[in-house]
């Protein structure tokens, strides 16, 4: 039907125009995937600016240097996040830089605090006698559960040691206060 030479260029022609179609599609995916970026960050914007209202934002240097109508680049978008990206860290540290500053202030004011207060007084022998009473109830209700079978034999020793190096310390508070 065709010679050779007019099929070729045919498809010559064909080729061009899935080329330039291409080109189109990917001109639009471009544009698309910038407008999905540009309500990314306008909802980042919405949320910081709602859970702050009294901070006023400034549009990043990099923004800045882009004229309105000119879309950015690949590179240029890369770096303006990278800026916001820093003054965000930024912010953030000097925030856990004050609040550490804070703490170690209020724990400074304890420690004077506590270097002024006046040392306590002894426990008083009624004080002394009450605890006593306490640990040696709690050595009854520590054997009642050994006997019932509740506690192991090394656990039970354990806490039974452990009360009666309470009740010694608290018979030698008693003499001295005597």
């Amino acid at each position: 039907m065709f010679d050779m030479a007019t099929d070729a260029l045919i498809l010559v022609g064909l080729l061009l125009i899935a080329l330039l179609l291409f080109l189109i599609l990917r001109a639009l995916q471009k544009k698309d995937t910038s407008i999905e970026d540009l309500s990314i960050e306008a909802n980042v914007q919405v949320e910081d600016s709602s859970s702050k209202p009294q901070e006023k934002r400034e549009p990043a240097p990099a923004t800045a240097a882009i004229p309105p109508g000119k879309p950015e680049n690949e590179q240029q978008r890369l770096t303006r996040m990278e800026k916001e990206l820093a003054a965000r860290e930024a912010k953030v540290k000097a925030q856990k830089i004050k609040e550490l500053q804070e703490r170690e202030s209020v724990i400074r004011q304890k420690e004077a605090e506590e270097k002024v207060a006046p040392p306590q007084k002894a426990e008083p022998a009624e004080d002394l006698a009450a605890q006593r009473g306490r640990v040696q109830e709690m050595i009854k209700k520590a054997e009642d559960r050994y006997y019932a079978g509740e506690l192991e034999e090394r656990n039970f020793k354990r806490i039974i040691s452990e009360y009666q190096q309470d009740l010694i310390d608290i018979d030698i508070k008693m003499k001295k206060r005597r």
